[in-house]
């Protein structure tokens, strides 16, 4: 199980687990769906820049274990739960090129290590 995941948040880059989370309004629509293994700090950044923030009455978090699996479970959540302010992953192609490369990665990772 790799615990690496790259992902931008702000400008740093980052290798730790990942969170998933959702935001939800009072009437129970989801907002936005978002990974981040900072999850407080992301929340803090959203509730400074997210217009949609100020609706948010609910936050759901999901922890995950592999970075793979945290990129093709915020892709499907994004694709398949549709929430109102996000872009990134509702097409999809992009998530499956990101999945692509980190498993190859991760099965790279553990060709090296066997090696050993």
């Amino acid at each position: 199980m790799s615990k690496r995941l790259y992902r931008y948040e702000g400008s740093r880059r980052i290798r730790r687990k990942a969170v998933l989370y959702r935001h939800f309004a009072a009437d129970g629509e989801l907002l936005y769906v978002g990974l981040s293994v900072h999850p407080m700090q992301r929340l803090a950044q959203h509730a400074h820049a997210a217009k949609w923030f100020k609706d948010t009455v609910r936050i759901e978090l999901e922890h995950l274990n592999d970075d793979v699996d945290a990129l093709q479970a915020e892709g499907d959540a994004i694709f398949k739960e549709q929430p109102t302010y996000n872009v990134l992953f509702k097409g999809r192609p992009r998530l499956q090129k990101v999945v692509a490369k980190e498993t190859a990665r991760k099965r790279e990772e553990e060709t090296k290590s066997e090696q050993h």
